[in-house]
């Protein structure tokens, strides 16, 4: 009830960030932050050495164009209060989706100044209520351009998470991305879509949603997952 079409509030999906604070804790450098739209293989074997094979000093996303400008209204607002590293970038910024967030860091001291600047960035457009183009608030664009700073200033690489992924000992990559009707009703429906004929007369909740799809939700899936369909949830596995 906090959150959605009933209040009118979107939070950005960047409140997956606290996880920092428990991988900091444990000593967890090599990891990934991930959303229910990419979808992985049921591989313990194949996380273990995707993971080994991550070098250290990485961060890694999918790359999708170039941002449109430099966010200097950002970077000049933090610079006062992270005097350990400089906010500045040479050349055109790389944009990257949020579905997979690769990081292996050097050691938890950065991990923990690039926690601190990424909760204090994400401020700045929530209080100045830039919006995205959905109805979330505009804030993905902070953790690719920290990715970047990080690779100018801090000895890291930023790739496309594809130089990454794929697993040459089982000839794949580790999942799929693939964009989850029932976990984007704050978009609405999408031009796209359209002829799969889904039904937003009750978008609610997910589970009215799902009760009203159920069988346009399993074919959208069919073609590449194994799907399963309860009343609130869809279950997807790679074949």
């Amino acid at each position: 009830s906090f959150y959605g079409a009933e209040t009118g509030v979107y939070y950005p999906w960047e409140v997956h960030r606290f996880i920092f604070e428990y991988l900091i804790e444990n000593n967890i450098l090599n990891f990934v932050i991930t959303q229910t739209d990419f979808i992985f293989y049921d591989n313990s074997d194949m996380m273990d050495e995707f993971f080994r094979l991550i070098p250290k000093g990485s961060l890694y996303m999918p790359f999708m164009g170039e941002e449109g400008d430099k966010r200097n209204w950002l970077w000049d607002d933090l610079q006062e209060k992270f005097k350990q590293i400089e906010f500045k970038y040479d050349g055109a910024l790389k944009a990257a989706d949020g579905f997979l967030r690769g990081f292996n860091f050097h050691n938890i001291q950065d991990m923990q100044l690039f926690y601190d600047i990424w909760s204090e960035a994400i401020k700045i457009p929530i209080t100045r209520k830039y919006g995205h183009t959905t109805k979330m608030a505009y804030t993905d664009f902070i953790v690719p351009w920290l990715m970047q700073v990080f690779a100018k200033q801090k000895n890291y690489t930023f790739k496309d998470m594809h130089s990454h992924t794929f697993v040459e000992k089982y000839n794949r990559y580790i999942g799929r991305h693939i964009t989850r009707p029932e976990d984007t009703l704050y978009a609405g429906a999408r031009d796209a879509w359209q002829h799969h004929n889904f039904d937003y007369s009750n978008t609610s909740s997910i589970k009215n949603f799902i009760k009203n799809n159920k069988d346009e939700l399993a074919n959208f899936y069919s073609g590449t997952f194994e799907v399963t369909v309860t009343d609130n949830h869809i279950f997807t596995k790679l074949k």
